[in-house]
């Protein structure tokens, strides 16, 4: 017994997203292009349902009249799917289903892995597993501190200010994920 594939709305449908207080806008090719993913699932049809698509959908009607409504429901007047995440990585989830294009930080690299499992976003989990770590900046999983009337980190550190100060992380050919790629090495 075969898998019934998915059926999507049209992809130029415009999809509208309040993530945490933000609005995004974007379109069905856009959230289905890892289909298996929740966004993807904002753009499933379903058969034998009422009509729910926002007022966005109107514009672009679903090429199969039969297939009348999605999985989810989008706030009935403004026609906007509301998600409580933060916005903040919401967008870099965008930007990687646009383009492939993931940030360089570390710390949001970590943060929009844990996003990526949440939307079921297998595609950018991988892509930012085996990203090289000479592509990652501040690898440091500590937060950069600055001391007001402290002329540097160098001041902070002799005054005892910074705990594990001096200590930098050097990559051995891994990916980001790896923890046994990194020694620790004093300055």
């Amino acid at each position: 017994m075969s898998q019934k594939e998915f059926t999507f709305v049209a992809p130029e449908t415009d999809m509208i997203f309040n993530v945490g207080g933000q609005i995004f806008e974007t379109t069905a090719s856009v959230l289905t292009k890892d289909s298996y993913s929740v966004l993807a699932a904002y753009c499933r049809v379903t058969e034998n349902t009422p009509a729910s698509r926002p007022a966005a959908a109107d514009a672009n009607p679903n090429p199969n009249p039969e297939l009348k409504a999605t999985l989810f429901e989008a706030e009935s007047t403004s026609g906007i799917f509301f998600i409580d995440r933060d916005w903040w990585l919401f967008r870099h989830v965008l930007t990687y289903l646009r383009s492939n294009v993931l940030p360089n930080e570390y710390e949001t690299l970590k943060e929009l892995y844990v996003e990526a499992a949440f939307y079921r976003l297998e595609s950018l989990q991988t892509a930012i597993e085996n990203l090289p770590v000479d592509q990652v900046t501040n690898m440091s999983s500590q937060v950069q501190k600055t001391y007001p009337g402290l002329a540097s980190a160098a001041d902070a550190t002799r005054g005892g200010l910074a705990a594990g100060a001096g200590k930098t992380a050097t990559a051995l050919n891994a990916n980001i994920f790896d923890t046994t790629a990194f020694s620790a090495t004093r300055s």
